[in-house]
């Protein structure tokens, strides 16, 4: 395949960007959270972080009244929904002291 050959307009979809596209903060979908928004993600996800960890002593008692497969969904549910917000308000966290950015 020759220079010629190739397609010159590729079919991106809304949102996506390509490979070589730069990222910017201003994505027409509206996507984007601020780095504001980040941060109170961070702030909620630590909170449910620390929740789940005081409540670890209490999940034997929830099994037996609540069933172990109710609790056990709900417990990793809300632990991986805590997790990923953290893991967002961190990574603007570091990318704005690296960057002075937020980065998707």
């Amino acid at each position: 395949m020759t220079a010629s050959d190739k397609p010159t307009s590729r079919v991106v979809p809304p949102g996506v960007h390509a490979v070589d596209e730069p990222v910017t903060g201003d994505d027409r979908d509206g996507s984007t959270w601020t780095l504001v928004g980040r941060a109170a993600l961070f702030v909620v996800g630590c909170a449910l972080l620390v929740g789940c960890a005081f409540s670890v002593n209490h999940l034997s008692q929830w099994m037996q009244d609540y069933g172990t497969v109710l609790v056990f969904l709900a417990f990793f549910l809300v632990m991986s929904l805590a997790g990923r917000w953290f893991w967002v308000g961190a990574d603007a966290a570091i990318g704005f002291v690296l960057h002075g950015t937020s980065r998707k």
